[in-house]
Order: structure tokens, then sequence, then C-alpha cells
């Protein structure tokens, strides 16, 4: 899959909505990331969730390498993702985090799977958009958005937020000794943050773009 075709499916599922047997929107865009950019090595963290075998995400991606992490039977790896990334001592090129969604063991997903990322790799966090207060529910979209927000800080990293599919945040590594994120100082702790701050805020915290201007991010100023 390219991203022109990633693009046209993002359009079709908004004008269609929630539908039981079209694969969700993060497919084709993890899909088409690997494709373009011939990534290798595919890990994602949360990889069994709730949806039977063969319609879950890891079962959809085609990569020449793909490790699925989860505490859930069925995974490549069935552990948590502390324990995993403990004894892992393989990079990879994509890592997609949807595991925990609390804030806190979310940020240490994130930074961990940035430690292990290939030059020119991505890290892609599931469910940074929350639709509601309600959503911020464990098992819904959870606190991840806030992880996201407590790396803003880093001037290193290339941060954006796909405005669909719950939200997918994207993070890279910046070309060195260029400031990519710019600096940027939340109100609290990354943790104490509350779901109205976040609609106060949600464009410049998240740095939200369109569909079409996330496929041109993840085309520019890209390393490796």
């Amino acid at each position: 899959m390219n991203f022109t075709e990633a693009l046209a499916y993002i359009r079709l599922r908004q004008a269609v909505g929630r539908h039981p047997w079209l694969p969700p929107v993060r497919v084709a865009i993890l899909q088409a990331i690997i494709d373009e950019f011939g990534y290798e090595s595919y890990l994602e963290i949360g990889a069994v969730g709730r949806e039977p075998l063969g319609r879950r995400t890891f079962d959809r991606i085609e990569c020449a390498c793909k490790i699925g992490v989860d505490v859930q039977p069925g995974a490549t790896y069935c552990m948590t993702s502390n324990e995993f990334f403990g004894r892992n001592q393989l990079a990879f090129d994509l890592v997609f985090v949807d595991g925990d969604h609390e804030a806190e063991q979310s940020y240490r997903d994130i930074k961990e799977s940035l430690a292990i990322l290939e030059p020119g790799g991505l890290v892609v966090v599931h469910d940074c958009l929350p639709p509601t207060e309600d959503d911020e529910a464990p098992e819904l979209n959870g606190t991840t958005w806030r992880a996201f927000c407590g790396f803003r800080d880093k001037p290193e990293l290339d941060m954006v937020t796909g405005d669909f599919d719950f939200g997918m945040g994207l993070v890279r590594r910046g070309r060195p000794g260029r400031v990519m994120n710019p600096l940027f100082t939340l109100p609290a702790h990354y943790t104490k943050l509350t779901y109205e701050q976040l609609q106060q805020n949600r464009d410049e915290w998240m740095l939200v773009k369109t569909a079409e201007e996330t496929i041109e991010w993840l085309t520019t100023n890209r390393t490796g």
C-alpha cells in the first residue's frame, strides 16, 4: 500500500464511519509506512486486544519481521511491555504503541520504543485524541494523550498527531543538531493534565494534522 491509497482509505472510512468488517484506518497507515519506506521490522505493543484472531491490527500487517507483545495469549511474546523491553536486544523500523492506555505506562512504552528505533524509524501511538472525557476510560482511549504531551519538551523529536482513528501520534527523531519539536512548557506535569485543558489546547499540544498534512509530514524531513 502507498500513501495515496492510504489517504483514499482514510477518506472512505471517514465517510462510512464505523464498520464491523472494514479494517481500521491504522492498518492502512501502518502498512503504507512499511511499504513506502521499505521497513523490514515491526513491533506492536498491545498486539492482541479485544479483536478476534485474524482481525487484529497485528494480524493484518505485512512485514518481513514482526513481533507482537501482549499479556494475553496469542502474542509473539506473552508478557508485559516492561518485561519485553527489559530483555529485548533487537532494533525496529516501526513500533506501534497500543498497549496499556494509562499515561505513565504509555510514556514508558514510547520512551523505550524510541530507544530501540533503527535510524529513520518511527513510533506510532494510538488513541491520542479521545473524543470525550468518558473515552479516557482505560478500556477505551485512556490517557495516552498525556504521555504524548510528556515528550513535547524534547527538542530533538519530531511529532504530530493525525486527526483520524482516535488520534494517531507519530514520533521520530529529527536531524542531528536541528530543533524539531518547538520549545514547549506544559502548565503541569503531564500526568496532571486534564481533559478540559486538552480541549482548550488540543491543536497546539497535540500538533494535530489532517490526514493530508500527516502524509506530507511523513514524507518531509525524514532522516535515515
